[in-house]
């Protein structure tokens, strides 16, 4: 994955698969390259193009990273814009299985 964001870095789906590995293997021993994963993600998921309903993937991002962000304690300034984006583009998928993980109370 790590190849892949090199030669495609403006593709989306190889940041979350990195993020995603990344963070169910290594979890915090991870935090620096889940920060800049994050950082790099940024500007593509903010600008996402909205998805047909609950298949929204943009949504599905924002709330991993948010989540990985959230759930590893790693502070991203970005967290809360990914949870708020993830919310108000869909309310199936990741969003609801994170909720508790993000507002701390089950939904």
């Amino acid at each position: 994955y790590r190849q892949a964001t090199q030669l495609q870095p403006s593709a989306l789906q190889h940041w979350a698969a990195l993020g995603s590995v990344l963070a169910q293997v290594w979890g915090q021993s991870a935090a620096d390259e889940l920060r800049s994963i994050i950082e790099h993600q940024a500007p593509l998921l903010l600008g996402s193009a909205l998805g047909p309903g609950p298949r929204d993937l943009g949504a599905q991002r924002l709330c991993q990273a948010a989540a990985w962000s959230r759930s590893l304690s790693l502070g991203s300034r970005w967290e809360e814009a990914f949870w708020k984006a993830a919310q108000s583009r869909s309310r199936f998928g990741c969003v609801f299985e994170q909720w508790e993980v993000m507002e701390g109370a089950p939904k």
